[in-house]
């Protein structure tokens, strides 16, 4: 019922060190997954090969490769185009290749911190997600209402929150459907023209997900007080963001984090960490 999605870009100053992040969520990934987890790994077309040489294996995690290119093929046409934008598309239009209901986005500067099977994030049918408050991604809310033509939430609203997150298959689905026909044109042509207008996969699919009446068909509802759960639950409250409150790795509790019933912790790839004193540092969720 449930998959993983991997996206991973290796061109780019930013990203030229993502081989090593990936090789440390999916080594996290295998220790902590009590059973055998299906990860789709999205890439360009000129990496792949390389990406997939380079990714260490685990017996208990089975890689499926898939181009960019066969997701959006006129992503040719985007070569001017703001890289971040093409991946928020790329993250809803996966769903095509999905086999499941569910699938759990990821970037590579994740790593997964606890114990986890299907059912950690599934209940009745339905899937946990992530979520923050509006006022933390405010432009892409107001930019992802101005596009859906729906009312935006207050900035003190609950919303999904950004990656680690998961989407159900049907609900991305819908959304593209919606955005093609209310502007006659293919859904990621549409967004990837008007990315003058701020906007993101999670605030796009959560409005879409809400306006229509079928978030908590999908998803366990976190506005639900009856079914409320930690909003820390799936994301770690000790994530390291590049304006983080932690100036150094130090002041970082390890046993703090384990006590934690965050099953992820991203360590974002703009932070000024080394790889080295990050491996070093979240060592025992990679032993």
């Amino acid at each position: 019922m449930l998959s993983f999605c991997l996206f991973i870009s290796i061109t780019g100053k930013k990203n030229h060190n993502n081989i090593i992040r990936a090789n440390m969520l999916l080594k996290s990934l295998s220790k902590f997954s009590k059973e055998t987890s299906n990860i789709y790994i999205v890439a360009p077309e000129k990496s792949v090969d390389f990406i997939s040489l380079n990714l260490k294996r685990y017996s208990n995690l089975i890689y499926n490769f898939i181009k960019d290119e066969d997701i959006l093929p006129h992503i040719y046409k985007y070569r001017t185009t703001n890289s971040w934008y093409i991946q928020q598309v790329l993250k809803l239009a996966v769903h095509k290749f999905i086999e499941t209901e569910f699938y759990m986005i990821f970037d590579s500067d994740i790593i997964c911190c606890r114990e986890f099977s299907t059912s950690s994030f599934l209940k009745d049918n339905k899937s946990f997600v992530s979520y923050t408050k509006s006022k933390n991604c405010y432009d892409w809310a107001k930019g992802s209402s101005i596009i859906l033509q729906v009312e935006a939430p207050s900035p003190d609203t609950l919303i999904m929150n950004i990656t680690p997150n998961i989407f159900a298959t049907d609900i991305a689905k819908k959304l593209l459907k919606y955005i093609e026909d209310m502007y006659k044109s293919p859904a990621d042509i549409f967004l990837l023209d008007h990315t003058e207008v701020h906007w993101s996969e999670y605030t796009l699919y959560y409005l879409f997900a809400r306006h229509s009446g079928i978030f908590n068909k999908m998803h366990v509802d976190f506005l639900d007080r009856n079914k409320a759960y930690p909003q820390n639950y799936i994301l770690s409250d000790y994530s390291l963001w590049r304006k983080s409150s932690y100036h150094d790795l130090d002041s970082i509790s390890i046993d703090k984090i384990k006590e934690e019933k965050s099953y992820f912790i991203v360590v974002q790839s703009t932070t000024s960490f080394t790889m080295s004193d990050i491996g070093n540092k979240f060592s025992y969720f990679m032993t």
